[in-house]
């Protein structure tokens, strides 16, 4: 029996699963792999797929991708490595595919496969990333991230009630009355969507108020659209080496949000749009 050994505790494989397609049985071949894991890998021949059996439990799998996350390793803080990464695998995937074909990156992380796959010339499709919506941990699964300041300051947030200011005039960022500002920054964590789902469900379908589009706010919310929402890709992000690191770079500051980058007359407006949606399920912006 095969036991993934996750930070010390061990979770025994008990599911034997058949083909995902067909449901034949085929006997699997181990593959050693790194943190704890083992690969158990069978082949189909009449489907043209490989798959785990017996296959990693969920417990297990949770456990892996919460340690994964957590780490400050090559996976998660080295867009470099990554993308070094992504060649070499191209190259092996060069000897078994015809140029230009279809893949499919199942299981695509933020995305670094697919998109060095489309650079190449490959017809390379990330699978959807998923939906952090609703989970407790959220924020440990984020660590990628852009600046955003399109002036200074940007963002007011704590006053005296006696103070006699008032934020309503400015859509909440800053005050209006006398007052004298602390002079210290501080980032905000700012997690706009928790998925391109959320991200389509928050600003698509959502009516705002007349009286305040009138006053001039929601303005970069409004120009959102479907193709717009797309998470960016890591060429455009930061990286935090784990995800409680208060490090942000705040070097290279945007004044729009991403889903502005793509609309004429941008100041960061990307030479080509990419040739298929970006997948990139872990991103937040820090104010």
């Amino acid at each position: 029996m095969i036991h993934d050994v996750i930070e010390g505790v061990s979770y025994a494989r008990l599911e034997e699963p058949g083909c995902p397609l067909c449901g034949a049985l085929h006997a699997s071949r181990t593959i050693p792999v790194s943190f704890g894991m083992t690969a158990a890998v069978a082949e189909c021949a009449a489907c043209r797929l490989a798959y785990q059996t017996p296959r990693p439990s969920l417990e297990a799998s949770l456990a892996y991708m919460e340690m994964r996350w957590r780490s400050q390793d090559t996976y998660v803080g080295d867009p470099e490595h990554q993308r070094a990464r992504a060649a070499k695998q191209l190259e092996l995937l060069a000897l078994v595919a015809p140029a230009g074909a279809r893949v499919l990156d199942f299981g695509a992380g933020i995305g670094t496969f697919a998109r060095a796959a489309r650079a190449a010339g490959w017809d390379a499709v990330p699978q959807p990333g998923e939906d952090l919506w609703g989970m407790e941990d959220y924020r440990r699964r984020l660590t990628r991230y852009y600046f955003f300041q399109p002036r200074y300051p940007f963002l007011l947030r704590a006053w005296k009630n006696r103070a006699g200011l008032e934020n309503r005039d400015h859509a909440g960022h800053l005050l209006s009355g006398e007052a004298r500002w602390y002079p210290r920054d501080f980032p905000l964590r700012h997690y706009i969507f928790l998925s391109e789902t959320h991200a389509r469900r928050k600003y698509l379908t959502r009516q705002f108020d007349e009286a305040e589009v009138g006053l001039g706010w929601h303005r970069d919310k409004l120009r959102a659209t479907s193709e717009t929402l797309w998470f960016p890709g890591d060429e455009r992000m930061h990286f935090l080496p784990r995800w409680s690191s208060k490090h942000f770079d705040a070097g290279t500051p945007f004044a729009e949000h991403y889903w502005e980058w793509a609309l004429p007359g941008s100041a960061y407006a990307l030479d080509a749009p990419p040739a298929h949606p970006t997948v990139f399920r872990r991103a937040a912006s820090a104010d």
